[in-house]
């Protein structure tokens, strides 16, 4: 029962969403164990996520509090000169997780039993960027669509990727 994973005092609708997410890869769990498969990604998660950041941490997904790639500041600054009011996608900019959702995936999976270390990963590790469309293939092409480097340091530096 759901209830039953999250402490007495998490009783909030931020934790309800808390509680969903842990329900999720406790869910995840179970699939592994029966199908033996070592991912499974259920497409839930991901909403359960978003929901997640933008009612507790509302500064993580504001356009303005978002950081940005030299090259994609340039394209915003000069968007909003023209003001054509395109949206990013047709300016070549992309809003990008910092670290992979699965990445943080296989982190909240690792403290799955624990929820305020689910809330701790989520909390450090859910941060977006926006880069160019350029920037996001120079990051596929370093072998960090899906990863970050092994010495834990960021993927967008590795990339070759400057921040404003």
């Amino acid at each position: 029962m759901i209830e039953s994973i999250a402490p007495p005092h998490k009783t909030t609708f931020n934790s309800t969403i808390l509680r969903a997410v842990q329900a999720l890869l406790l869910a995840d769990a179970e699939i592994r164990n029966m199908t033996g498969k070592t991912k499974f990604r259920n497409p839930a998660m991901r909403y359960a996520l978003s929901e997640y950041i933008t009612i507790t941490h509302p500064e993580l997904v504001d356009p303005s509090y978002i950081p940005r790639s030299v090259a994609a500041a340039r394209i915003l600054q000069e968007e909003e000169r023209n003001k054509t009011g395109q949206r990013w996608n047709k300016l070549g900019i992309r809003y990008e997780h910092k670290t992979p959702l699965s990445v943080l995936h296989d982190r909240m999976f690792a403290v799955r039993d624990d929820i305020d270390a689910i809330d701790r990963v989520l909390t450090e590790g859910f941060q977006t960027a926006l880069i160019t469309h350029e920037e996001d293939k120079a990051i596929n092409a370093a072998g960090y669509r899906s990863s970050v480097p092994q010495d834990g340091s960021d993927r967008y530096q590795a990339a070759g990727i400057e921040f404003v």
